[in-house]
């Protein structure tokens, strides 16, 4: 097993988590989120890891046609929330930028989040996804770096403590996590109610 690998998953999974359960929570966007899962691959002969956050869907939900996005600025969250978790993370033990992971590289963890990133045209023109990312790395990130207490009540934990074994695909304790994490989902509304005040400006900006 190779933990650091497996932790910085984990970490970029629970961004992900973070956004669908306040989208939810504060906004009534969605429903929360289903599962978590986590599995292992072998990339350029060590072991990384690779893994997906699944938000929950009602019984009668109907596809829409592709480009069509119900909540483009909560969708919009969370896309970006994986990268931004991880990148908050690794900010603390080596020095890491949000781009490194929300690339196109082939090792990048948010390589798929670009692509979506990407589908989110018809709302935010190219100028419009600049700005949200300058916003990012510019503010939103250290805005959240400098809330340290906050951070270590998610840091503290570790994929170990949700699942036993990674040596195959792994399905996260959901209920675990949600009952671990409530004081600090409740102490970042205010950090997430302000990233998603600020994508709704920029979102409402005249297209020049």
């Amino acid at each position: 097993m190779n933990k650091e690998n497996l932790t910085r998953v984990f970490f970029h999974e629970i961004g992900h988590f973070i956004a669908f359960e306040l989208s939810y929570k504060l906004f009534n966007i969605g429903l929360g989120t289903e599962h978590i899962w986590i599995k292992p691959y072998k990339l350029n002969n060590y072991i990384d890891y690779g893994g997906g956050t699944k938000p929950k869907k009602p019984k009668d939900y109907i596809p829409r046609k592709k480009g069509d996005i119900e909540n483009p600025v909560h969708f919009m969250a969370g896309i970006l929330y994986g990268c931004l978790i991880q990148t908050i993370y690794l900010k603390s033990i080596t020095n890491y930028n949000f781009s490194k992971c929300f690339s196109f590289d082939e090792e990048a963890n948010g390589k798929h989040d670009v692509i979506d990133f990407a589908t989110t045209h018809l709302y935010f023109n190219g100028k419009k996804r600049k700005k949200i990312l300058d916003f990012i790395n510019n503010k939103y990130i250290d805005q959240l770096n400098s809330d340290k207490v906050h951070l270590e009540k998610l840091f503290k934990f570790s994929p170990l403590d949700f699942a036993y074994d990674f040596s195959s695909e792994q399905f996260l304790d959901m209920e675990l996590i949600r009952k671990s994490l409530k004081d600090f989902l409740i102490e970042h509304e205010v950090h997430y109610s302000f990233l998603i005040k600020n994508i709704e400006i920029i979102k409402n900006e005249n297209n020049t």
